[in-house]
């Protein structure tokens, strides 16, 4: 079981060419390199009339991807986000600020993993020092789930 995160063309050739020979999706999936739940997912959701074809189901796979709405937070958002934080603003009062006043919503969270990626942005020492506290104290509740 591999950790492939999305299936190219060629994958899908060879769950195209597999399936024809009447390979299992156990056995398809130890091929490609990934999980046997994939390769069904696959072959459900790119099916056509005439079954799975691997052209028709690249094409499907990509169509499904230009839908997406990619950039659900602008760039001008950021800006806002960056300037109130400039302003010494929790990550809390940013979102609670832009929800209310722009009708925008942007979690604290994803606050904090903005600012954590992108470093560029000039914080004071006090409010890296309280983000390294908060994604700490994140981590010791992950690990004190995962013993119980």
């Amino acid at each position: 079981m591999g950790t492939c995160e999305q299936l190219t063309q060629g994958a899908r050739y060879q769950i195209y060419a597999l399936r024809k020979t009447g390979h299992t999706n156990t056995e398809i999936a130890t091929v490609i390199g990934c999980h046997k739940s994939t390769v069904s997912r696959e072959l459900s959701r790119n099916r056509g009339k005439r079954g799975y074809r691997s052209q028709q189901a690249h094409r499907f796979a990509c169509e499904r991807k230009a839908a997406k709405v990619h950039c659900r937070v602008s760039q001008q958002h950021w800006h806002v986000v960056a300037h109130l934080l400039q302003q010494d603003w929790s990550p809390e009062q940013t979102s609670r600020c832009l929800a209310s006043e722009q009708h925008v919503f942007i979690s604290p969270e994803w606050i904090y993993k903005h600012i954590y990626k992108n470093s560029n942005y000039s914080v004071n020492h006090y409010f890296c020092y309280y983000l390294h506290q908060e994604f700490r104290q994140f981590a010791v509740k992950q690990q004190a789930q995962c013993v119980t």
